[in-house]
């Protein structure tokens, strides 16, 4: 009786210690995550302002770009048929509009 009683006591230490091993295991973790974070806020918090300030470059350069290349663009489409001409505009239009909006979300503070 000894002899069994003695192996129950030991099968309750070993999952005693599985338990806490278990447990240090998914602390070690928590801690893990935790840290993750510290360091991604850490990251964006020092990478933020530099993305705003290409976005800011990038922009004036659009708006350079614009003001070089929209002239030719109008005489290329006023040589062109009605019906095309108003796609090519709407074209131009839509991709300058999605290239204004990314660039704006990239310039403004989170």
């Amino acid at each position: 009786m000894n002899e069994d009683a003695s192996n129950a006591g030991e099968g309750a230490n070993v999952v005693d210690r599985v338990k806490e091993a278990a447990y240090a295991a998914v602390g070690l973790g928590v801690l893990g995550v935790q840290s993750l974070q510290v360091r991604r806020r850490e990251v964006v918090k020092q990478v933020e302002p530099q993305v705003r300030e290409v976005a800011v470059r990038l922009q004036r350069l659009a708006t350079a770009a614009d003001e070089a290349v929209n002239p030719v663009f109008e005489r290329f489409e006023d040589r062109l048929p009605d019906a095309t001409r108003d796609v090519v505009r709407s074209a131009r239009t839509a991709a300058t509009d999605a290239r204004d909006t990314i660039l704006d979300k990239a310039s403004r503070p989170r």
